[in-house]
């Protein structure tokens, strides 16, 4: 089974450089952000180690990889689509027409891109749900966006790019 994380941005995430993300994601406080998830923290050195972003060269489906050395070599999938396709427009209208506070609706009543974040259900208790949350922030930044958590919880940014729940 998969789990998805959904960011619904504003904007487009256009050109990803593998590169400045991996950067990005080698930086993260993965001692703290191991004690929020519950995720054991010995995991932390092969999830560095092994580290990689891959980016689709055509900037198709999947969008990108993060690889991080799972042990079922499970990476997180990252896709972006816009709400074209009948499929992220169904998604998009679900949640519209869902009873929700008027901020949130107001936000996505001024999306036009869906990211979702791709994670097996193993991944659930290793580095990939570190790393999924990593990318639904960075994600989030980027492209103005909100995030529907696993937990059900909708998100947002402060300004110090702290996730905090949207009420």
């Amino acid at each position: 089974m998969n789990y998805n994380i959904l960011v619904f941005n504003k904007q487009s995430l256009g050109v990803i450089d593998s590169n400045r993300l991996r950067s990005y994601l080698m930086e993260v406080h993965f001692d703290t952000l191991c004690d929020q998830y519950g995720l054991n923290p010995s995991l932390i050195g092969s999830a560095r180690t092994n580290l990689d972003v891959a980016v689709s060269k055509a900037h198709k489906s999947p969008f990108f990889l993060i690889n991080y050395g799972d042990e079922n070599g499970s990476p997180v999938i990252v896709y972006e689509s816009d709400f074209k396709s009948e499929r992220e427009h169904h998604i998009h209208n679900e949640f519209l027409i869902a009873d929700l506070s008027a901020d949130i609706k107001l936000h996505l009543n001024s999306t036009n891109f869906l990211i979702e974040i791709e994670l097996m259900e193993h991944q659930l208790s290793n580095m990939g749900l570190l790393l999924a949350y990593e990318a639904a922030r960075w994600t989030a930044f980027k492209g103005g966006g909100i995030i529907f958590g696993l937990d059900r919880t909708w998100y947002r940014l402060n300004q110090h790019r702290a996730i905090l729940p949207l009420e």
